[in-house]
């Protein structure tokens, strides 16, 4: 999904070549374009790796929830009285 790579023809096909040859560019990014890509003589060309983009979006993500969520219940939590803990009246 955040993954761009490009699949570039062979100018010329390899010596051992038995497939059906890559005339166009298109994308790779999927793991089975891929496999048509290199197996029709094609390189593979990963321009951005969306690894790196959903790992800041998590990270984001997840520096949001604590300040905005997660830090102000447990200072809400700590504030309370001893008494606001029991299970059981006494």
């Amino acid at each position: 999904m955040f993954t761009a790579a490009t699949c570039t023809p062979a100018s010329i096909a390899p010596p051992d070549f038995k497939g059906e040859l890559i005339t166009k560019p298109f994308s790779c990014a999927l793991e089975n374009d891929r496999h048509v890509c290199v197996n029709g003589g094609g390189t593979c060309n990963i321009t951005t790796d969306g690894y790196y983009i959903v790992n800041v979006l998590c990270i984001i993500i997840g520096v949001v929830t604590f300040w905005g969520f997660i830090k102000p219940k447990a200072l809400q939590l700590q504030s309370l009285p001893l008494r606001a803990w029991r299970i059981a009246e006494q």
